[in-house]
């Protein structure tokens, strides 16, 4: 959207929420599994750019088409030097808050079939400073553990399928006249 200002507010409670989840998770860690274990390893990454989309039907699934699309994915492979940030093109840099502007790196990449993009990242540490550690409760930690098996059992038992009915794009309806 056009929300601009709200971008930073946005972009800073959705890494409040992540770190906190993942403090959470590293508390109340009952196993020494390796996905469990590596925890705390877990970054976020933002990549953003204003421009146009096509929706495009193949076969049961609405996906999201063009130019701008493929250059997002692109920004994915980046040069970025820190591990936590917002990647933006300068279409998203140009209409941020002056204040923010300030917060950003100027960064020039050469995208593959893109040539090159000026680009510009924030550290998400500059946005959201801190969150509280929560504090150890082994009465939490057996009701997450509890929680977790509980809600695996209908997977380990086969009654559900994992990922069934998943949909990361909205289907989109033929809205041609006459065709129900």
């Amino acid at each position: 959207g056009d929300d601009f200002p709200g971008f930073a507010r946005k972009v800073a409670d959705i890494r409040r929420a992540f770190v906190s989840r993942r403090e959470q998770f590293i508390a109340d860690r009952m196993c020494k599994c390796d996905g469990c274990m590596q925890v705390s390893s877990l970054t976020l990454k933002f990549v953003a750019h204003a421009g146009e989309v096509a929706f495009q039907k193949v076969k049961h699934l609405t996906e999201l088409a063009g130019v701008d699309v493929i250059l997002l994915h692109r920004m994915l492979k980046n040069d970025v030097p820190i591990s936590e940030y917002v990647l933006m093109t300068d279409a998203v840099h140009q209409q941020l808050e002056p204040e923010l502007r300030q917060l950003s790196q100027g960064l020039e990449h050469d995208f593959e079939g893109m040539g090159r993009t000026a680009t510009h990242y924030i550290d998400l540490g500059s946005l959201v400073t801190s969150v509280p550690a929560p504090r150890p409760n082994l009465l939490r930690k057996l009701w997450c553990k509890l929680t977790m098996e509980l809600r695996s059992l209908k997977y380990v038992l086969g009654f559900k399928e994992a990922c069934q009915g998943f949909r990361n794009v909205e289907v989109v309806e033929d809205a041609a006249p006459g065709k129900p």
